[in-house]
């Protein structure tokens, strides 16, 4: 179902940082903040004027690196925030903050690599959405290992 608040205001803005400090050392890392807010609009005969929007978080951000040696192989990881938000427009139905953490080990040769992977290493279970009207949630993907095997001709 879609909705149209009357009027609403957004601001934020975003900083993005990469870098290399020593040779095969690489590192980036971003924070991102918004503000929202609904200034004009009425639902189920409410006027819900000052309530954020749903699913809209208000800070976020993350920080990663890569390691390459000398030889082929590489180690990294990463770590995301998503900072608490509302699921709803009436700013009733709270999604809690989220961190999320993930590691990658490769080998790189010629044409073909192998990548194994950890994704949510500390198997958070946190809802990411709720449908519409009920408590009813999306979570996060559980802990996933694997393995990937690349080529290219």
């Amino acid at each position: 179902r879609v909705l149209n608040a009357g009027e609403s205001q957004l601001w934020g803005g975003e900083l993005e940082v990469r870098a290399q400090p020593v040779t095969r050392l690489y590192v980036y890392a971003s924070l991102g903040y918004v503000q929202t807010e609904f200034t004009d609009f009425v639902f189920g005969g409410v006027q819900l004027a000052g309530n954020e929007f749903p699913n809209a978080s208000e800070w976020s951000g993350s920080i990663g690196g890569r390691y390459d040696f000398d030889n082929g192989l590489w180690l990294a990881a990463d770590a995301t925030y998503t900072g608490p938000s509302f699921a709803d427009v009436q700013n009733t139905l709270g999604i809690p903050e989220l961190v999320l953490v993930h590691a990658q080990v490769g080998f790189d040769r010629d044409n073909w690599s192998i990548i194994g992977y950890v994704n949510n290493i500390f198997d958070e279970e946190e809802p990411t959405r709720f449908f519409s009207g009920t408590t009813r949630a999306i979570l996060t993907n559980p802990r996933e290992f694997g393995v990937i095997v690349q080529a290219s001709f």
